[in-house]
């Protein structure tokens, strides 16, 4: 692609969000819930598993509250804990993700993105 300015060679830029797209956001911030719930074991045993939990039909939040049998209003204190703790700094990548940015990264600048403060 061309710069229209300068007729310089420029490259497409491709964004990927850390959160949930790069990282593991939601089965590691469900193994947070469950910690911070009191992580009874049979909770903790289906968020180790394999099988991914959260299959994104439904908003997370509503996902969370059934999930665990928790009030909206519990959720967001969980979410604040989660945020004020510095628990992505532990965030897991999803698998794949390093190859995918590389693989990206050849052909493409790559712009990460993020919400966090």
């Amino acid at each position: 692609m061309l710069c229209s300015n300068c007729s310089n060679h420029i490259e497409p830029v491709i964004a990927l969000d850390i959160d949930g797209t790069l990282g593991d956001y939601h089965s590691h911030f469900l193994r947070f819930t469950a910690a911070y719930l009191g992580g009874d074991e049979p909770t903790l045993n289906l968020l180790r598993g394999s099988t991914p939990v959260y299959g994104g039909v439904e908003p997370f939040r509503e996902y969370c509250c059934r999930t665990f049998d928790i009030t909206v209003d519990v959720f967001r204190d969980i979410k604040l804990a989660y945020r004020q703790g510095a628990q992505k700094r532990s965030m897991p990548n999803l698998p794949g993700a390093s190859v995918a940015y590389w693989q990206l990264h050849r052909s493409a600048e790559i712009w990460l993105t993020t919400t966090r403060p």
